[in-house]
């Protein structure tokens, strides 16, 4: 019977493929990224969302909203697994802001490209959000909840 494969094809079609700036994105990586960032900001009377993530290699930029913030974040990952480094908005798509904090330029294209690519579909008005965040928030590992949390604090605590 022609049916299974048939729906294997429907489901396999209807999901989304993550896209790595070069190849096919790990679930997992994404999962990590996602975990990470729902562990250090989610709060229950302030949900976060975190799409799109990004990843080139040992970098990545995962898009956040949270309330009527919105912004972005650069991750790294090290031995330990995936770290938040900073959060910021339009920044973290420019590759010489990126280069500045330890990306390597070619990456930083690279990273910046496929970031902007995932985003596209998100709509102008999504878009404009994560490029409003005002400021750049470093955040230390494991010290994400001294700087405010998303939604309350990130702006004032800029400079960090």
């Amino acid at each position: 019977m022609i049916v299974l494969p048939r729906l294997a094809l429907v489901l396999t079609m209807g999901f989304a493929t993550p896209i790595w700036a070069d190849g096919p994105m790990s679930s997992v990586e994404i999962g990590a990224i996602t975990h990470l960032m729902m562990n250090q900001f989610d709060r229950p009377e302030a949900p976060l969302t975190v799409e799109p993530v990004t990843i080139l290699g040992d970098s990545a930029i995962a898009g956040w909203r949270q309330g009527d913030m919105a912004g972005r974040a650069l991750l790294r990952r090290s031995a330990d697994g995936w770290a938040i480094v900073l959060c910021a908005g339009e920044e973290v798509l420019d590759p010489a802001f990126l280069a500045h904090n330890g990306i390597g330029m070619e990456a930083a294209h690279g990273l910046t490209d496929a970031a902007r690519s995932a985003e596209s579909g998100l709509g102008a008005e999504l878009i404009a959000r994560l490029d409003a965040f005002d400021g750049v928030v470093m955040i230390a590992s494991g010290d994400a909840h001294d700087h405010g949390q998303h939604g309350d604090g990130h702006s004032s605590a800029a400079g960090h």
